[in-house]
């Protein structure tokens, strides 16, 4: 006897397999009703997160501002000693540490920090600009 006989030990039903995979084919399509659900779901789950997350005394976003501290203070640091060391002549020395903070990204982490905590008072400033 084949696989497909020990599997297949009734004969197959063409009608239900038919509406099966008609059903299967309408799953696929995605209504705009069932979108609106979709959104209206996600915007309750997104209002209970927002609810939870909001006070500033977490443990996550005071941890999320000593990192940002850190890495600011970092890049200060290391951008005030590369001018002071191109100002008394140590050039490559400057260079080499420019290329120490190039390899860790530290300009992009800078760049993130800034966007994250200043980004969403700048981007509400841009938006709600002529409509006052």
């Amino acid at each position: 006897m084949s696989i497909l006989g020990k599997i297949f030990t009734k004969p197959i039903d063409v009608n239900k397999a038919i509406d099966i995979v008609a059903k299967s084919a309408d799953n696929l399509n995605f209504t705009n009703q069932e979108r609106a659900k979709l959104n209206a779901e996600l915007a309750e789950n997104l209002a209970k997160h927002v609810e939870a997350t909001v006070d500033e005394s977490t443990d996550r976003s005071v941890t999320r501002r000593y990192i940002a501290v850190v890495i600011i203070t970092l890049y200060v640091c290391i951008a005030v000693a590369v001018l002071l060391l191109y100002a008394i002549g140590y050039d490559a020395t400057a260079s080499r540490l420019v290329e120490v903070a190039e390899q860790i990204e530290l300009d992009t982490a800078f760049i993130m920090i800034l966007a994250f905590f200043f980004g969403g008072y700048y981007i509400n400033k841009l938006a709600f600009k002529g409509k006052k």
